[in-house]
């Protein structure tokens, strides 16, 4: 009765799901619903997927692949500890035991990349797909390909992780009743796993990640405003901001990019959609502290990526043992190895750079019809061919792509204005030995090891932290950085010569990085990379989370250990909030408020700038703020024009020195506003917005969710009870957070403790599914089973023993 009344409820919440989102995105009508007798059928249906009676019990299995016997244990939270005795047997193993549990979700995944879910889903997902298509993410993974296929190497290593997948897909081919959840409800079967479809899903990584561009907006706002008032503005650095590397140990390097002449486009781009741009609160924390710092006496490093939290999760846990490593981590589904984790060695992670790789030119066409036009004074032709956009139920939906010397045209004018063609570091031919970058790094022992194989990693850019057994510490920033003159790519740039395109990059071996430097720590969180170097910066930089982790580490009185580590990954309080809200009370005139208005002063000046779910403090401090914001930056408003708006640092810059800038004007009333004007006339709308209302707590207000990636109600968590904000350090907001949250004591024997918002299964129902995220949201850890194969052989919830068929 259990088992019929979940699928039941399953069903009737299928039919509710009137739209399909991944991240959010609506879709324009309901998706398509299988037959009621087919996803119902007792022997091939989804009762079927009720349990995971497959994956609860021991048994062996013989698989064509493996060279010898491989071991699988999962533990009490169905972690796979897999222990074989060469790197292509655990590879295959890995791909295996991945796509046991995250099938669907790699296949959603790599088709959300290509633009081809609407061959699946039907017209509810064409925006989607038109999206993708225009990022070009598919054309991105061919170059790809083309460059993964001169590696030899890869042909012995990803091909076995290639061949685990395609074992256990095969598997489920040939006996449907085992066909994950999702593809029964949406009636369609898993594509056979190749390099192209890991592409996809690195592309992806990429889209998530370096996919930020402001030209149309940064263009439109200096033809607003002009040069002078423009860098006034936005080209000022904020000088509390602490950078990623404050001790270079690097190679010394000057760049030699010049600006050429008329590079930059001059003009209003209007009638332009903007496309998706990257989701704030995308990016991470990590550091490091020398054995000098902890109560251990050896290094310990902690590492908390924060990306869109869904279920299944990005990330996947698993430990892989041969005799040459053995390692823990967690690994994107998808693509091998493991790129945040530690061995008995080292320790290590990432986060984001954030630097601006995507640049927009003008593409001025002579007959776009025949795709001809102009660079240097002479006729280009444009590569062009049909994109076929595949609809199930629907014709297809076919138009003409461009690709130019910059890359596919990714805008199209809606007027007689140019079309603006993207050039982006995910679309180039990189590094063919990328795709073992995360597989390789599980053998190191050393720094120099780590630095050499993290060296053939391109994009996107990553802040690449490290620990040692040997107390070494250390972080670089490691992918293909490109020599830009200063502000290259702010602006949307003149396609009429090619000398406008960057093509060169910084020698890796200069790449800014430090290593043991003198504070006894290093740590990033999306901040600026460095204060003096040859490269010009340019990008989209975290202001406040790097200066809160250097000033806590900074200060420190005492030796730290796992548990200080955790609790500063738990951090809610916010810089931002305690530099912004004092401003504004000062300058509030108190004399003529209310009896409500003093009451909601009150619960302002008492709080301690912390983001606590149950504090209503946070809520009022960020209507505030926003209120502010659109009273003083009125003039870059407009429905059909992008424009950029001054950082909150750089505005209260000009409330204390230029209070009675013109800027602070309000155009449409006769007197001349100030900025105390402004602050006083948002907090009265704030006020008086909160008097027809229930005041909320920021748990209300930040609404905390995990969506399944087809956003069915039934499988996702809704409105979490989490502390923290987009720019704590427990950066949590909306449906971005910590995916990952790990802390690694180095040692003999090192010790480490991580979380993640989910569960190592991809089916709904499964209790493996979402079985972590309540512990998540309360802030606890798991203590990792980082243990030999006799534990393991006793200490397990089922095993596995795939066996090679010699047939």
């Amino acid at each position: 009765m259990k088992k019929f009344l979940s699928v039941g409820v399953m069903t009737v919440l299928l039919v509710a799901a009137c739209y399909f989102s991944h991240k959010g995105i609506r879709l324009s009508e309901e998706v398509r619903i299988p037959g009621l007798l087919r996803i119902l059928s007792p022997s091939h249906g989804l009762w079927q997927n009720y349990d995971d009676e497959y994956f609860t019990k021991s048994e062996s299995i013989s698989l064509s692949g493996p060279n010898s016997e491989i071991r699988v244990y999962f533990d009490d939270r169905k972690v796979p500890h897999i222990f074989a005795d060469t790197d292509e047997d655990v590879l295959f193993a890995q791909g295996y035991i991945v796509a046991s549990q995250r099938l669907w979700q790699m296949d959603f995944l790599s088709r959300v990349a290509e633009g081809t879910l609407s061959e699946v889903f039907g017209k509810p997902t064409l925006k989607n797909d038109l999206m993708m298509r225009k990022y070009g993410l598919k054309y991105g993974a061919e170059q790809a390909i083309k460059d993964w296929e001169k590696n030899d190497h890869r042909d012995k290593l990803y091909i076995s992780y290639e061949n685990g997948i395609n074992a256990y897909i095969n598997r489920v081919l040939n006996n449907t009743e085992e066909l994950p959840y999702e593809f029964k409800l949406a009636n369609y079967k898993p594509r056979l796993w190749n390099a192209y479809l890991t592409a996809l899903v690195s592309k992806y990584m990429a889209f998530t990640l370096c996919r930020r561009h402001e030209d149309i907006a940064a263009t439109n706002t200096r033809e607003l405003l002009g040069d002078s008032l423009y860098q006034h503005l936005f080209l000022k650095k904020d000088q509390n901001q602490i950078p990623v590397i404050r001790e270079h140990s690097g190679e010394a390097f000057q760049a030699k990019r010049s600006k050429p002449a008329d590079a930059e486009y001059r003009g209003y781009l209007k009638e332009m959609t903007v496309l998706k741009q990257q989701d704030k609160g995308i990016g991470s924390n990590n550091w490091a502290i020398s054995g000098s710092m902890s109560k251990t006496g050896s290094p310990i490093l902690a590492n908390d990526p924060h990306l869109g939290l869904s279920l299944p999760s990005i990330w996947f846990e698993n430990h892989i043992h041969t005799p040459s490593m053995n390692a823990y981590g967690v690994t994107i589904p998808g693509i091998p190895g493991m790129p945040i984790g530690f061995n008995d060695d080292i320790a290590f992670g990432s986060t984001n750079v954030g630097q601006d790789v995507l640049d927009l030119f003008t593409i001025n066409w002579t007959n776009k019809e025949e795709g001809k036009y102009k660079v240097n004074g002479q006729e280009r032709t444009a590569e062009m061919y049909e994109e076929v956009i595949k609809i199930r139920n629907k014709p297809d939906l076919t138009y003409k792509q461009y690709i130019t010397e910059y890359g596919p045209i990714m805008y199209e004018s809606r007027s007689d204005g140019a079309d603006l063609a993207v050039h982006w570091l995910a679309h180039l031919p990189l590094n063919p030995n990328e795709i073992s970058v995360f597989f390789n790094i599980l053998k190191c022992k050393d720094y120099d090891c780590y630095k050499r194989e993290t060296g053939k990693f391109s994009a996107p850019a990553q802040n690449f932290i490290f620990a040692s057994n040997n107390g070494d510490i250390g972080i670089r920033i490691n992918g293909k950085l490109p020599i830009k003159y200063e502000n290259e790519g702010r602006f949307v740039k003149n396609g009429n010569q090619i000398e406008n395109k960057w093509s060169e990059f910084i020698p890796r071996t200069a790449n800014p990085q430090t290593l043991n430097p003198s504070l006894g720590f290093v740590s990033s969180a999306n901040q600026i990379t460095i204060d003096s170097f040859g490269l010009n910066f340019n990008g989209g930089f975290e202001n406040y989370r790097g200066r809160r982790i250097n000033n806590l580490l900074e200060k420190s009185t005492k030796k730290l250990d796992h548990q200080d580590m955790m609790d500063f990954q738990q951090d809610a309080f916010s810089i931002k909030a305690s530099e912004m809200l004092p401003v504004l009370l000062k300058n509030l005139k108190r004399d003529t408020l209310d009896a409500f208005q003093k009451e909601l002063l009150t619960t302002l000046e008492n709080w301690d700038y912390v983001y606590n779910a149950e504090s209503q403090a946070p809520p009022l401090f960020e209507s505030w703020s926003q209120l502010f914001q659109s009273f003083v930056w009125d003039e870059m408003h407009n429905d059909s024009i992008s424009y950029m708006k001054p950082s909150i640092w750089r505005t209260l810059e000009l409330i204390d020195l230029e209070p009675s800038h013109t800027l602070f004007d309000h155009l449409e009333t006769e007197k001349i506003e100030d900025a105390i004007d402004n602050i006083n006339l948002s907090f009265g709308q704030l006020t008086t917005a909160y008097r027809s209302k229930e005041s909320k707590n920021w748990k209300e207000r930040n609404r905390v969710s995990i969506n399944h990636l087809l956003n069915i109600p039934g499988y996702s968590k809704y409105e979490l009870d989490v502390n923290g904000c987009g720019d704590a350090l427990n950066a949590v907001k909306g449906g971005f957070g910590p995916s990952w949250r790990m802390v690694v004591e180095l040692g003999e024997n090192p010790k480490a403790w991580a979380i993640y918002p989910g569960g190592q299964s991809g089916n709904p129902l499964s209790k493996y599914y979402d079985n972590m995220i309540d512990d998540w949201a309360k802030g606890e850890y798991y203590e990792l089973s980082f243990k030999d194969e006799d534990y393991f052989k006793s200490n397990h919830l089922f095993s596995r023993t795939i066996l090679p068929d010699n047939e």
